[in-house]
């Protein structure tokens, strides 16, 4: 099966945006996440639902689960946060699994994404630790978690190993200004539905 871009995306999609905002994003990795969250609330439906969390020395619920209607919660969330502190992705992880993104219908999307762009310094901070808080998502509830590593500083292997545990993507992006471009192809294809079924090619890394 080949996958057409111009082609529309009809699954519902009910995504979660873990986003680190520790303070080693401030400046120009954090201007360009808060642009790609932005965006990702633009490219989602008003159907579709979306929860915020975000997490330093702990994790905030910014945007309880709702639908995105207008959309004009959600940006105000985002607009909210500020960088700060240090890398708890334990604690992110947890939240984002308390209020998991769910399937009402089998071709629905139940994505959590997890951006970081260092190494997590609160909470357990191992591969062997974090992975299997997202594999028991999964298990639970058959949300994925895709991973996006920002810079050069992040850990590879917690990162890897958390997509990998999660059933969800890993991307490795140089250039903060490339979040956005690999959020939104992340979506694209989790959303690109063939005859009913999901076509989930493995997206490239930046």
């Amino acid at each position: 099966l080949a996958w057409d871009p111009m082609a529309s995306p009809t699954a519902r999609m009910d995504v979660r945006l873990v986003l680190d905002r520790s303070g080693s994003m401030a400046g120009a990795s954090w201007e360009h996440a808060v642009r790609a969250a932005h965006e990702l609330v633009d490219r989602l439906a008003p159907g579709d639902t979306l929860g915020l969390v975000s997490y330093s020395d702990d994790a905030s619920l910014d945007l309880e689960p709702a639908r995105v209607g207008n959309g004009r919660a959600a940006h105000a969330a985002i607009d909210a946060l500020a960088p700060g502190g240090g890398t708890n992705i334990e604690a992110a992880l947890r939240m984002a699994a308390a209020s998991p993104p769910r399937h009402r219908a089998p071709t629905d999307v139940a994505l959590v994404v997890l951006v970081s762009d260092g190494q997590a310094t609160v909470g357990h901070t191992t591969a062997s630790e974090l992975a299997p808080i997202a594999r028991a998502m999964f298990d639970d509830t058959g949300a994925l978690t895709t991973t996006i590593g920002l810079g050069t500083s992040f850990d590879e292997d917690v990162m890897l190993s958390i997509a990998r545990e999660g059933s969800g993507s890993y991307h490795f992006v140089r250039r903060p200004e490339d979040v956005g471009t690999i959020l939104e192809d992340e979506l694209n294809v989790r959303a690109f539905v063939i005859d009913g079924l999901l076509f989930d090619p493995t997206p490239s890394n930046a």
